[in-house]
């Protein structure tokens, strides 16, 4: 069962959220190509997130700018020989970083990577694993894209907030949050579009609070009471329909048996300990976001052609 933290209610009022990382995301091939299975990309995904993460950035979707591999075979030899053949290959691996709004190349690094296998997917996989998640090599590249990343947010931010204002006016408010939402804190004018951030998510909150609401009784109904408090917990503690959403988690909690209640206590105990209102907000923006980026999925074969909008 899912674990989720029931809706908490607080006077607290919302006056900042948490700092946003520069978060780079990471696209690789989900399909096989020449003979090497999409399990493979997909490991390497998780170790490139990681390796993005070390160097104290975040990888919680893939956002604007994104990371991906292209692959160069330049050797690739089998082996024959007792029960099993054994194939070789040499990999030239170059990884960019790129925004999928306007195409911006930041850069890119390299590795030339060995690996041997039963098969040539194993032996890819073999060569791929020897990348190692702490390479001082990725820590200067990730360090060089940081700073054209910040510069390049910089110089958009008025454009930004510019086609943010007119999204939501059109209420395509998700697309309006994933926008500023990426802007990273800590950079010239991040105060600003963290003001106009707040300004849209309430906004969406607004319009959103009694459509969500009506999703969460729905789920409650039929017992699904872990969903249930899963919707309500996205909704703001100053939104129209506040009250009644908590009157609803109320019933959740007089629902659902004594372990999950004792779990859920500990939780909000530990949300209350370490998290106002404020950052509970945050995070639910970070969902928005994240939601609509997982809408507007960028296959990987068309990742430097396709563009989403113009600022």
């Amino acid at each position: 069962m899912k674990k989720v933290i029931l809706f908490i209610m607080s006077a607290v009022m919302f006056s900042s959220i948490g700092a946003q990382k520069i978060n780079i995301g990471v696209v690789v091939p989900d399909n096989a190509i020449d003979g090497v299975a999409s399990s493979v990309f997909s490991s390497l995904s998780t170790k490139l997130e990681r390796m993005i993460t070390n160097c104290g950035g975040t990888s919680v979707n893939n956002g604007n700018i994104v990371l991906y591999p292209e692959f160069n075979f330049v050797n690739d030899d089998m082996i024959e020989g007792g029960m099993r053949n054994i194939y070789s290959v040499n990999v030239e691996m170059t990884v960019k970083a790129v925004s999928l709004r306007s195409n911006n190349n930041f850069g890119a690094v390299s590795w030339t990577l060995k690996g041997k296998g039963y098969s040539k997917s194993e032996a890819v996989k073999d060569g791929l694993g020897k990348l190692n998640t702490d390479d001082p090599k990725f820590g200067h590249f990730y360090n060089d894209i940081k700073t054209k990343i910040e510069k390049y947010y910089v110089a958009n931010r008025a454009a930004i907030m510019t086609r943010a204002k007119s999204l939501a006016a059109q209420q395509q408010y998700e697309e309006a949050i994933a926008l500023l939402y990426d802007y990273p804190a800590g950079i010239s004018g991040s105060s600003e579009v963290l003001s106009l951030l707040t300004s849209v998510y309430r906004k969406y909150q607004t319009a959103n609070c009694s459509r969500a609401l009506q999703e969460a009784r729905a789920k409650f109904a039929v017992q699904e009471y872990d969903e249930a408090a899963s919707i309500i917990a996205d909704i703001d503690a100053t939104s129209s329909c506040a009250n009644e959403v908590k009157a609803l988690s109320e019933q959740i909690r007089n629902k659902i048996n004594a372990d999950q209640v004792a779990e859920q206590e500990m939780e909000m105990r530990k949300y209350e300990a370490d998290a106002s209102v404020e950052r509970a907000r945050w995070k639910a923006i970070g969902r928005v976001a994240s939601a609509y980026y997982y809408r507007w999925y960028v296959p990987y074969n068309t990742i430097v052609a396709r563009r989403w909008y113009y600022y």
